[in-house]
């Protein structure tokens, strides 16, 4: 009973020091604590929910109480980028996938326009689309991963706004190695399973006494 015991904290051991870098959390950036209408001075970096949005002209935030110049009436509160590329980031540097984003042809961009997206992936290489910008948002689903940030340019052809909303992704904190321990995590599971080692070979050796 007592070897069963102990055999079985060596595995729950194990898949606790493994569990425990699975920090990746999946959330989505709705922009909702943001003041609309309201406008940022030019060469600002955004930020909400754990992302940096940064762009060096205007980024501003409309609301279906208060769309301003806003092309349709928003379904919540959007941002609107326009006039330069954004990118897009975690605030803290962090590798994030970006899952899927809802976007929108924003003030003065002629729904049909359109926006070329190029991921920047962890360790090299990048991912690239083209989306269309229409009137209202439409839902694309991305499923890109591993990406030191995303770039989205100005609208195609009238390098006016690209309007953004509900972009889900896993961040804050997303470990590349997925699952892997640390070094100093590994220090501490194999301590652990050496005591687990030490505690089941005299169980054996007052078993055998007993017996």
């Amino acid at each position: 009973m007592f070897k069963r015991f102990l055999t079985g904290a060596v595995v729950a051991l194990a898949a606790t020091g493994f569990a425990a870098t699975a920090v990746a959390a999946t959330h989505t950036i709705g922009f909702e604590d943001k003041h609309a209408f309201s406008c940022s001075q030019p060469a600002q970096t955004q930020h909400d929910g754990g992302l940096s949005f940064g762009q060096d002209y205007y980024a501003c935030y409309y609301s279906p109480i208060h769309p301003a110049d806003f092309p349709v009436i928003p379904p919540s509160k959007v941002m609107g980028s326009g006039g330069t590329e954004t990118d897009v980031s975690e605030d803290d540097g962090s590798v994030f996938d970006l899952i899927a984003l809802d976007l929108a042809a924003g003030p003065f961009t002629t729904p049909g326009d359109t926006t070329f997206v190029t991921g920047f992936l962890h360790g090299g290489g990048t991912l690239t689309t083209t989306l269309v910008l229409n009137t209202p948002f439409t839902t694309y689903n991305l499923g890109w991963t591993g990406l030191d940030s995303v770039r989205f340019s100005g609208p195609q052809a009238s390098q006016q706004y690209v309007a953004f909303d509900n972009l889900v992704i896993n961040g804050n904190g997303f470990d590349t190695t997925r699952g892997v321990p640390e070094p100093a995590e590994w220090a501490l599971m194999l301590g652990g399973l050496l005591a687990c080692g030490y505690m089941l070979r005299r169980a054996r050796e007052l078993a055998a006494v007993e017996a």
